[in-house]
């Protein structure tokens, strides 16, 4: 070959290689990686925007349901427990105007009539006798040991004298002596008031006493007093709801006493009741 030949051949081969480039054997792997997460990422975009879509149709439909047709809520059924009815007292007179008409009074056919009719007068309350100064209770009530000492009387018919006083808008006061009580006192003397000698202890007029300290007797005189509750009567008023002081009280033993004072006993008395 001419010179010139030789140089126009050996320009138009290709520039040789002078550096290998290097190969990843993982390069595959690597791609088919990367590949699989952009599909798990794009997978959970999508399954998230469907979520929201759902809660927002879900929102708009309760929007839409509520203030543009108008129905109202679902709420979850609530089971309210009863209100316990209780007794409830007939409204105090402002200027109570009143008579006492004891139960021997009250079983005289009419004789109640006689005092309602005191009304016209402007008579306003009647105070009826529960249990009076002798011990006897105005009807029967069911107050076991009542029965037992014969206490319970049948001197009027009380569910018949509450209706009928209720009836002409009058108040009604049961008045019940308490501490006094000759029946129960000789009935049950385990509940008396004593003597030094054991036996019981009695007062001017020979009237026997209950021990006021004595819890039992608590319990006696208010079971009638619920009794007479629970017939009607709007209100209890407890007299003789004291001590006895009318007779050689020196003489006086109280069984089961109290490290208390007598003032403080009565006031016990009264919570309880």
């Amino acid at each position: 070959l001419r010179p010139t030949d030789y140089l126009l051949v050996f320009h138009t081969l290709p520039p040789p290689r002078s550096v290998l480039q290097p190969v990843d054997p993982n390069a595959r792997h690597k791609a088919r990686r990367l590949a699989a997460r952009r599909a798990r990422r794009q997978r959970r975009l999508l399954a998230a925007a469907a979520m929201l879509s759902l809660i927002a149709a879900g929102v708009l439909g309760g929007i839409l349901a509520t203030h543009v047709r108008g129905d109202k809520p679902v709420r979850a059924a609530v089971r309210e427990r009863p209100k316990p009815q209780v007794l409830q007292p007939r409204p105090w007179p402002e200027e109570v105007r009143g008579v006492h008409v004891t139960m021997a009074l009250a079983g005289i056919p009419g004789k109640l009539d006689e005092y309602i009719a005191m009304k016209e007068s402007r008579l306003n309350t009647i105070q009826l006798d529960v249990k009076d100064e002798n011990g006897d209770v105005g009807f029967p009530v069911d107050v076991p040991l009542a029965r037992k000492v014969g206490a319970a009387k049948r001197y009027y018919d009380a569910q018949q004298a509450v209706a009928k006083i209720h009836a002409a808008g009058l108040y009604l006061i049961g008045r019940l002596v308490t501490f006094e009580d000759p029946l129960l006192s000789a009935g049950a003397p385990s509940l008396s008031v004593r003597r030094p000698d054991g036996g019981r202890w009695l007062n001017h007029a020979g009237l026997g006493w209950t021990n006021p300290y004595d819890r039992r007797v608590w319990k006696y005189n208010v079971d009638i007093a619920v009794e007479a509750a629970k017939l009607g009567f709007d209100e209890i008023q407890f007299d003789y709801v004291r001590f006895p002081s009318d007779g050689d009280i020196s003489q006086i033993v109280y069984p089961r006493r109290k490290a208390q004072p007598m003032g403080w006993t009565i006031p016990l008395f009264l919570k309880y009741a």
